[in-house]
């Protein structure tokens, strides 16, 4: 009978390997403030470019009018926006255009993961 633990294990370092080639862009981590694990998936982020409508910094969420998005198959539009992280907000405000990376979550939610000025 053959020997499963050397293809066990080299299985596992394949999937490690793999998931620590990913950029950082690639990988969502679940809040820690729980004490849960840390939750690893490749999400898509995708681009756009938009104006700010409306800023809501307590609850982390932006409203942009945005451009057609391509990745995602949307024409321009205004939509709130989940932020990743309410740092991201600091230093931009209403009738900024701005660019901006986010994913879209299983639950319906697009959350925002950088947000740029633009000049």
């Amino acid at each position: 009978m053959m020997n499963a633990k050397p293809m066990i294990i080299a299985i596992a370092s394949t999937i490690i390997l793999a998931v620590a080639a990913l950029p950082d862009s690639a990988l969502a981590k679940s809040d820690m403030s729980d004490g849960a694990a840390i939750k690893i998936a490749a999400v898509k982020i995708h681009k756009g470019v938009g104006t700010v409508k409306k800023i809501k910094k307590r609850s982390g969420k932006i409203r942009l009018d945005h451009g057609p998005i391509k990745s995602i198959g949307w024409m321009g539009m205004v939509m709130t926006f989940d932020v990743e992280n309410k740092k991201l907000l600091k230093g931009v405000k209403v009738g900024d255009k701005v660019s901006f990376g986010f994913y879209a979550t299983d639950d319906g939610r697009h959350v925002i993961t950088e947000i740029k000025r633009l000049k």
